[in-house]
Order: C-alpha cells, then structure tokens, then sequence
C-alpha cells in the first residue's frame, strides 16, 4: 500500500508541475586565456532614463584582467553594439578569440554576425534563463549598479556623466579571484591618482626622474607576464573550488555524480520568467512535458516537445529541467483495467491533445493485447510518429 501511495504521488501530474528547481549539473569552469581581452563577455544592462536620454549600458569585461570597457546607450540596436565592439574592443585591444553573449535578438542579427565573421572573431551564446554560464559579466553589472546607486537622488538622473568615474573604481579595485586590480593586470602598475600627487610620490623635478622612470618601466615590463601568470593560477584554483563546492550540494542531493538525464528522457522545464511576475505566483512552475533530442555536454541538452505538431527543438541547461514521470492511469497492465476508456482534461492538456489524439491514445490504452510498452511508445514520439501512425500499427 504503501509503495502504491508513493507512486501514485509521483506520478501526480498537478504535483509534478510545481515545486522549485534543483541543482542537477555539475560546474564546467571556463578556460582562462593567457592573453588580455582574447576571451570576453558581452552584456546590455537596463537602467533608468538619464536627462539626455540614456537607457542601456553595454559593458565588456576580459575574462582574464577583469578589465571592463562600458558605454551608454539610447537603444538597445545591433548596429550599437557592433560599434561598441568596433571603437571600445576592437580597436583599443585587438580582435578577440572569442566573445560570450546571452540570446537576445541584437547579439543574434546579421550585423553581429558579419562582424564576428570579418574580424575572424567566434561567437558562442549562453543557454536561456541561465545566467550562471556568463557569470563574470553579470557580477559586474551587479557591482556597476552599486557603484552608481551611491550617487544623490539628483545625481543619479545624470548616471551617464558618472560612469567613466564608476569603471575607473572598479578598474581600480582589487579583485578576489585574481588578487590584483584589473588596472594593474593590463598595463602592469596601478594607477596614478590626485593622492599620488599631492604626497608627491612622482615628482618630475627630481634629478632622478629619469633614472627612476627607466627602472620603473623596466621592472613593469618583467613582471607583467610573471602577475598575469599568477592570476591564471589564482583563476583556476578559485573555479577548482566553486567546482568542489557545487559537487558536494549535488552529492548531498543524488549521493552520485553522473549525469542526470540520458537521451529519450522525458522532463519538465523550469519556468523561469515567472520567479519575477506577480501574476505568475499561482501559476504552474513546470511546463511540457519533453523529450531529451540530443546531448550537447557541459550540462546542456536539445529537448523536443512530445507534442509533434511542435517540432521546435530547444537549447536548456539541465539545472531548469527535472524528470517527469508520466501518470500510470496511461500505462495499464494485464492486471488492472481502465473502465471508461477516456482520458481526463488534466492529462490532455499535459499531453497537448486534441479530441482525436485523445481518442487514438485511448483506443491504445483499452487494448492490452496488442499495446506497445511504454518504453515503445516514448520512443514512438521520440521519433516522430503520429498518433494515427501508432494506431495503424496496433490493428
């Protein structure tokens, strides 16, 4: 009985349907280049309206420095950003290797592409909803928003005239993984400040100020590559670490490691844009079910809707997806009968039925003789096959 109640439970499609997510894949580190600015993230921040007009702030940052270039913007176009690669990126640091942006329409227009393509440049987009996998862009833009928040009320409508002061603080700022400032990882010295000159620590009329300059030159270029070696270390045991740390959460969640979902599975998905929307609280947090397409690695995975009407397939990350167990009342065996032979509103709705597919799954549940097992039938519809293609089979 007991066992009976515990499937039953599980297998509830109301339940399945609601409920937070779960930490599933493991931590994939991004390789630290050892070049400035061969490795960057892209990122359109939304802020308040300044008096002259501004919306956006669009920021890059170098994986390796942490060294950011940002600028305002009006609208949020492709043609502003492919500029913003062009002046801040391109012709300040050279092209880079690779650029990582989310999935929004500007990144994805011809535009951008053409410019990637012109400039040899690849472009690689992180999955939906999942702003861990451009992680280093999105704390920036958190400690960007701090920086300016401090500004006055009546400051704050002129944020556009701050935010050269604002990147200036955070090029300046020791950071926690690399223990060095941006600043110093790109030129190889911090940077001069009104307090150095009003203690006069450079003072041009000295007679050694040549002398001390050449010295001080000479011994910048010698250990830039020496502190930017030690920031990749740094870089690496910090991601060894987080990477340990997500680890152990799995493990206290699955006692294993492997990976969570195979291909042909069948899962929900996390709906993410309601965590945010009032009128989503009452809402069900899950929505398919679907199918796993094809294994992607780095926790990634393309899903299909059981649904064949909709041949969609969609890139996730499989932190938002769970499994889904599909109601046994759908799976008779030779000991139990169904005795209407109808299939209920709920189940229809999760399954995107209409009246004949309803029908057809129906006819396919009452004939246990000639009825395919429930493994055939998921990989039925992992195929493609229609609902009238499973009946014609079964007669």
């Amino acid at each position: 009985m007991a066992h009976t109640i515990q499937q039953y439970v599980k297998n509830c499609p109301r339940c399945q349907v609601h409920g937070p997510k779960s930490l599933n894949e493991e931590l994939y580190p991004v390789p630290v280049s050892t070049k400035p600015f061969d490795r960057i993230a892209l990122d359109v921040k939304h802020v308040q309206t300044s008096r002259a007009g501004y919306r956006y702030i669009i920021a890059g940052i170098d994986y390796l420095t942490k060294y950011v270039e940002a600028r305002p913007m009006r609208f949020q176009t492709s043609s502003e950003i492919a500029l913003f690669l062009y002046e801040e990126i391109i012709c300040r640091h050279g092209c880079p290797t690779i650029i990582v942006t989310d999935n929004g329409k500007p990144f994805l227009s011809d535009l951008i592409r053409q410019v990637c393509k012109n400039y040899s440049i690849i472009h690689k987009t992180t999955t939906p909803y999942n702003p861990q996998s451009n992680g280093l862009i999105e704390r920036f833009n958190r400690t960007l928003g701090q920086i300016l928040q401090r500004r006055s009320d009546d400051e704050k409508k002129d944020w556009d005239q701050y935010l050269p002061a604002a990147l200036f603080a955070y090029r300046s700022m020791k950071q926690a993984t690399t223990k060095h400032s941006p600043f110093n990882l790109m030129y190889g010295y911090e940077p001069k400040t009104p307090f150095d000159m009003e203690h006069q620590i450079y003072n041009r009329k000295s007679p050694q100020f040549d002398a001390t300059l050449f010295h001080r030159t000479a011994h910048q270029l010698h250990n830039l590559s020496r502190i930017r070696e030690q920031a990749t270390k740094a870089i690496k045991t910090t991601q060894a670490a987080q990477k340990k740390a997500i680890e152990k959460k799995i493990l206290d969640q699955r006692k294993e490691l492997k990976p969570p979902f195979n291909l042909g599975d069948t899962v929900l998905v996390y709906k993410d844009f309601l965590t945010t929307s009032w009128s989503g609280k009452l809402q069900d947090r899950w929505q398919g079910p679907f199918i796993i397409h094809h294994l992607l690695g780095k926790g990634t995975y393309h899903i299909k809707s059981i649904d064949v009407s909709d041949t969609k397939i969609r890139r996730v990350h499989g932190n938002r997806l769970k499994p889904y167990s599909i109601p046994n009342t759908l799976w008779k065996t030779e000991h139990h009968r169904i005795g209407s032979g109808t299939l209920d509103d709920e189940t229809r709705e999760l399954f995107f039925l209409d009246s004949s597919q309803a029908q057809g799954l129906t006819t396919f549940i009452r004939y246990p003789t000639k009825r395919r097992t429930r493994t055939q039938f998921e990989n039925s519809i992992y195929t493609g096959q229609s609902y009238n293609q499973i009946l014609k089979s079964l007669k």
